[in-house]
């Protein structure tokens, strides 16, 4: 719980704030979708899981359009503001897929419900985020523990349904959801 990082750039944590906004939507989203899991009966029951995905929850198109929404944002933020931060493959390339995928898949195919179900993994980006904004909140235990937790642990269980109640295709959430 003590402060470890070793930077004071202010340019550098305001490229967080995009990050740290988006990801406290992303999480408080991801603990709803598990909750509606939860009350549905669906968290260890693939034809619950797959009912609940069918029924496509306006919330989770919300949460699509809030994230293509932040994908642009933060490289138009990122070109004039923080543009030496954007890297080219995790800035440029991922945001452009993950709002592609979003639109296909979650949008377009009706699988929006399974990119909420993958929001839970943002826990860690906001720990990152805030970290990076303001270093006496960088703690890396906490983080280390949650990370493994949410994007380690509890992603194989949702890759694991997903792939079970609909295929592979809306797994794509989970390999972008790693970067």
């Amino acid at each position: 719980l003590l402060p470890k990082a070793k930077h004071d750039n202010p340019t550098r944590a305001a490229s967080w704030i995009v990050s740290a906004v988006t990801g406290t939507v992303m999480s408080l989203a991801g603990v709803y979708a598990l909750y509606h899991l939860t009350k549905s009966g669906a968290i260890f029951s693939p034809a619950a899981f797959a009912a609940v995905v069918q029924s496509d929850p306006v919330f989770s198109h919300l949460l699509c359009v809030f994230f293509v929404g932040h994908c642009v944002a933060d490289l138009v933020l990122g070109h004039f503001f923080y543009k030496e931060f954007i890297d080219p493959l995790s800035g440029y390339i991922h945001h452009c897929v993950y709002a592609s995928a979003l639109l296909y898949y979650g949008m377009y195919r009706g699988y929006s419900f399974c990119f909420a179900v993958f929001a839970i993994d943002e826990v860690p980006t906001v720990m990152l985020a805030l970290g990076s904004i303001h270093t006496p909140f960088r703690t890396d235990l906490p983080f280390g523990i949650i990370w493994l937790l949410t994007r380690i642990l509890f992603h194989i269980y949702a890759v694991v349904m997903v792939t079970l109640t609909v295929g592979g295709g809306p797994a794509v959430f989970s390999v972008l959801a790693l970067g």
